[in-house]
Formats: C-alpha cells, structure tokens, sequence
C-alpha cells in the first residue's frame, strides 16, 4: 500500500516537472518574441529619427500606409469570399444545367416527388448511377434521370462552339455574298464598257458610212436597207456578201443576179441595183 503511494506521489511529481518545464519554455518563446518585437520597434524608432519628419509628413505616411492596407484587405477579403466558394463548391460536387424539365424524385426507382426543376436551372451533382444523377438543388436531395441535366462546361462549351459556328457560317455567307457582289459589279462594269464601245463602234460606222455614202444612203446601210438605184458596194455594205452570184454579159450590158442564204434575189444592171425577189 505504501509503496503504491510512493509511485502515485513521484508520478505527480513528474506531470508537474514536465508542466512546469513547459511552462517555462512557453516563457522563453514569448520572451524571445517580446525581445525581438521590442528590437524591431526600436529599429523602426530610430528610422523615424532619423528622418526628422514632422508631423504632417508622418500622417500623411500613416494616410498613404493606411490606404495601402485598406486596399490590401479589401483584396484579401474578396480572395477569401473566392476560396469560399470555391470550397462549397468543391464540397457540393460540379455544375449541372438542367436541359429539360424534369421532377426530383425522393427515390431511384420510386414514385414520389419532392419538386420539379425547369430548363436552365442549376443543380449540383453529387452522385452518379446508371441512368441517373443524385443531385442538391435548392437545399433539397434527390434523383433525376441522366438525359435531364448536362455539366454546365459541357454545356457552355457546346454553345461556345454553336456560337462560334454561327459566327463562321455568317462570317463565310458575308463573305460570298460581298464576293458575288463584287462579281457582279465588275459584270455590270465590263457590260457597261461593252456597251460603251459598242455604242462608239456603231457610231463611227454610221460617221464613216456617211461620209462615203452621204446621210440618206449612209442611214440606209447602217439599217441594213437596200433600194432601187443602190450601187453593188453599198448591198454589200447593207446585205453582205450573197451565196451566190449568176452574171450575164450582153450588147444590153452586165447583169448580175445576187442569190442569199434567206431566200432574196437581187438584181443588177451594170452595177445598180434595179429590181429584188424575196
């Protein structure tokens, strides 16, 4: 019995050692920490002393130090709220979108449920079966079937690159519609030049035929007209060459008969025209 009270009393004698050494060495680090804060504002009262500033220079230091500061929390506390939520985030599982109307059921496969959810609403997944989700929506927990809801960067990326088809196919119709234009605005110049040239042509044809022929006759030609007293050169200029041509030579003079492809004959007494048969 004794000797079991000789053990208890050393026992409590050790755990009070040891508190005590703890004791103590928890003394000594915030001695240490009280030296060296102490060593770091004496170091920092002699900067200030040495500076010589006055007063309004040090407020102004404290304003402009202060204003740093403050702008440093309000970062840290926005970095804070992100960690957060990205915290609950990853807590809660990932994003999902809600593709078609859909009801949360209390059960895989029960009948009850507990809410709907509409196209466009989020949820989050927290598990995944074969055919279905558990997800969290609205502080509520229950199932719903696969095909109903779709990861929102799935999603989004889907729609990034339905956008950006849009934007292509767009871009490409813009494209070949400005192209077609251009195309035919250069058709339009070039048919316009053609005119152009034509209208100049048949101009100087007229000025030339009545130059060599006079108005009258030279109006005749350019309509493609022939007339009784028109001379061989100016059918040909009129007509053109015929198919065929008969010639007799006679005490009376030449006589030509001109024969065309679309059924005229023309006749000549030494070179004037003096009759046709169409």
């Amino acid at each position: 019995m004794n000797c079991k009270k000789t053990n208890i009393i050393a026992f409590a004698f050790f755990l009070i050692s040891i508190s005590i050494c703890g004791q103590e060495k928890n003394e000594n680090i915030i001695k240490l920490k009280i030296d060296s804060i102490q060593k770091l504002i004496d170091s920092k009262t002699l900067i200030m002393d040495k500076l010589n500033l006055n007063l309004k220079d040090i407020q102004n230091l404290i304003d402009h130090e202060k204003s740093i500061m403050d702008k440093l929390n309000f970062e840290l506390r926005n970095a804070n709220s992100e960690m957060n939520n990205l915290t609950m985030q990853k807590m809660m599982g990932e994003n999902y979108v809600c593709v078609m109307g859909t009801n949360i059921k209390k059960e895989i496969q029960g009948y009850d449920i507990i809410c709907s959810i509409r196209t466009g609403d989020k949820v989050k997944i927290i598990d995944k079966g074969s055919g279905f989700y558990k997800i969290y929506f609205n502080g509520i927990y229950g199932y719903v079937n696969i095909e109903a809801i779709e990861n929102e960067k799935v999603l989004f990326a889907k729609k990034q690159a339905w956008l950006q088809k849009q934007v292509e196919d767009s871009t490409r119709l813009v494209e070949e519609k400005v192209k077609l234009a251009e195309k035919n605005a250069n058709l339009a110049k070039e048919n316009e030049k053609k005119i152009i040239e034509e209208k100049r042509l048949q101009k100087e044809i007229l000025s030339n035929l009545t130059k060599k022929y006079g108005k009258i006759n030279g109006n005749n030609i350019y309509n493609n007209k022939i007339w009784l007293g028109a001379t061989k050169a100016m059918v040909l200029e009129s007509w053109g060459k015929p198919i065929d041509i008969n010639k007799s030579v006679g005490t009376w003079g030449v006589h030509e008969q001109w024969v065309y492809d679309f059924g005229s004959y023309l006749y000549f007494e030494d070179g004037i025209l003096k009759s046709w048969q169409d």
